[in-house]
């Protein structure tokens, strides 16, 4: 039997890129983490306007979550969207666990559920993201609330 042998040709693409002043992949990195630190004030004013009007929604009452569902889930997936960019992943991940319980087939959406979600998202906003360790708690407790009740992520 013939012995196997790995032939690996030359990266001939990467070659022309570089000759011709082109970006190589850890440049582009760079140069995108230094253009999302410069969008950093405008991100985290977005996140704070969608983390508002979450909690107006959430003025309303735990019984107009229900009926209020699609403006819940569009200020929701907005906030997901964003909160990792401005460094506020946690805030990111009560908003899809918002996204979760509303998506939730079984009985329609829990009020009570999202409510607890939204109350979460007001303490987590007020701590400005330094509270670490509490923080990790929250989010912990609400995903395995959601678990409990059958909520798939």
């Amino acid at each position: 039997m013939t012995p196997v042998r790995v032939f690996t040709p030359p990266n001939r693409l990467a070659k022309v890129l570089i000759e011709t002043g082109g970006r190589t992949a850890d440049e582009a990195a760079a140069t995108a983490g230094a253009h999302i630190e410069e969008l950093g004030p405008s991100l985290r004013r977005a996140v704070d306007i969608q983390v508002l009007r979450l909690i107006e929604l959430h003025r309303t009452g735990e019984p107009a979550l229900s009926w209020r569902a699609p403006e819940l889930s569009d200020a929701a997936m907005q906030l997901a969207e964003i909160a990792g960019a401005a460094g506020r992943s946690d805030l990111g991940e009560v908003a899809r666990g918002v996204l979760a319980m509303i998506g939730h087939q079984t009985g329609g959406p829990r009020a009570d559920v999202i409510d607890l979600h939204l109350s979460a998202l007001a303490l987590l906003h007020g701590g400005s993201g330094a509270a670490g360790q509490a923080s990790d708690v929250i989010l912990r407790r609400l995903q395995d609330l959601r678990a409990a009740i059958g909520v798939s992520e």
